[in-house]
């Protein structure tokens, strides 16, 4: 790899996360206008995706860019529960009541943080183990080229 490839590589992961990241917010904030477009508020099942998100996130970025994200996520969970209860936006008509709501979309970030954080986990473990096999199969090839020979078709060597 030459140097301004190696360059080029360093600038793609240097901002791979907060790109990853801003994505993970545009998609939040999309669910969250989801949710008030439906009139469904804090009731809404979009606000579900959130969770699937920071799994996401967590998993592919690590454990600070998922916490970060799960945090603007329950902020937003926030202001819509605060919306409904002093009656900026219209109380959705379902039965639930706010708290409860408000709670079980905190679970669902919350299992998605968990499951971000195992992913995580198995991921490295995964790329950990596939390395150290790579590292003993050119163990293993260094070995080969220290013997080298040719042969004919009678089996008899021709090159040592």
């Amino acid at each position: 790899m030459s140097r301004d490839e190696s360059h080029a590589a360093a600038r793609v992961t240097r901002y791979a996360a907060p790109a990853l990241f801003l994505a993970g917010l545009g998609v939040t904030a999309l669910v969250l206008v989801a949710s008030l477009a439906f009139h469904d508020g804090l009731r809404s099942p979009t606000l579900g995706f959130c969770g699937l998100v920071v799994c996401l996130l967590c998993g592919v970025k690590g454990l600070r860019w998922g916490a970060a994200l799960a945090l603007i996520c329950i902020g937003e969970f926030g202001a819509l529960a605060w919306a409904e209860a002093t009656g900026s936006i219209a109380r959705a008509p379902h039965g639930m009541p706010l708290a409860f709501a408000f709670a079980s979309q905190c679970l669902l970030i919350a299992g998605g943080l968990a499951g971000g954080m195992l992913l995580t986990r198995v991921l490295d473990r995964y790329l950990a183990a596939a390395a150290e096999r790579e590292m003993r199969f050119r163990k293993l090839l260094d070995l080969a080229v220290d013997w080298y020979w040719e042969q004919d078709e009678q089996f008899r060597f021709t090159h040592v």
